[in-house]
Formats: C-alpha cells, structure tokens, sequence
C-alpha cells in the first residue's frame, strides 16, 4: 500500500488524474461544445458554432531591420555578394536544369575529341601547303 500511495503522490504531482475520478472528466465533457473551424455548416442553427478566421497580413520577403547592428549586417552581406558577384535574384541563375544522358560520355572523350581536331587541322594545313608547292613548282616550269 505505502508503493501505491506514493505512486498517487508523484501522479497528482505530475498533474495526472486518478482513473477513479470520473466526476472531473464527466464535467470537462459537458464543457466542450462543438466548432466549425473548416466546416461551414447548411444548417443556419449552427452558424454561432463556426470559429471566424482571423484576416492573414501578406508576407514581406524582406524583413525591415530591427537594429542599427541588423542593419550594419544586412549592408555587410549585400557588400560581400556583390563582390562575390553572387546575388539572391533568380535572375542570377544561369542554367538550372538536368544534364543530359550522354554527359559523361562526353566528358570522357572530350580528351580525345581535341587531339583529333588538333591533327585534322594539322593534316588539312600539311595538304594545303603541298598544293601550293605543287602550284608553285607548276608555275616555274
């Protein structure tokens, strides 16, 4: 009984009630009445029952600053990213979009891609040469 008794102690300490105090809980059931919060109801007997929502101030994106140190702050950021040439505006962002399938493809061989450009330039410019050689020769004959 004592391990019962200060089991009660601590619950009514703790702010919980006894499963045996029907009475209390009877009484919050009666004061709870009934609230439309978003539910308009068809019946007008119970238009006193809905809860009326209160008017939503539109948000600012830009929080006004509080403080002369707030505002030092915000000065300070706005420095750092202009420098930076970094910027909050969407209109900042270039390409936001997925790459494609081949990318890495691509970006392996691109190492190979080069080189071969480099010796078809190469072999393009060694043809032309020997063409006006060979023009050259044909004129001094």
């Amino acid at each position: 009984m004592d391990r019962k008794a200060r089991l009660a102690a601590l619950a009514a300490k703790a702010g919980r009630r006894d499963k045996n105090d029907d009475s209390i809980s009877d009484e919050e059931d009666r004061k709870k009445t009934l609230t439309f919060r978003n539910y308009v109801p068809k019946d007008s007997s119970l238009d006193a029952l809905t809860v009326q929502q209160p008017a939503k101030r539109p948000r600012t994106t830009v929080e006004e600053p509080k403080s002369a140190l707030e505002l030092a702050l915000q000065e300070e950021t706005k420095a750092t990213e202009d420098s930076l040439g970094q910027s909050n505006n969407w209109s900042s962002v270039t390409h936001v979009t997925t790459k494609k399938v081949n990318w890495d493809l691509k970006r392996d061989t691109q190492a190979k891609m080069d080189k071969l450009e480099r010796r078809t330039q190469r072999a393009i410019v060694d043809l032309l040469r020997e063409r006006l050689e060979r023009e050259a020769a044909g004129g001094l004959d």
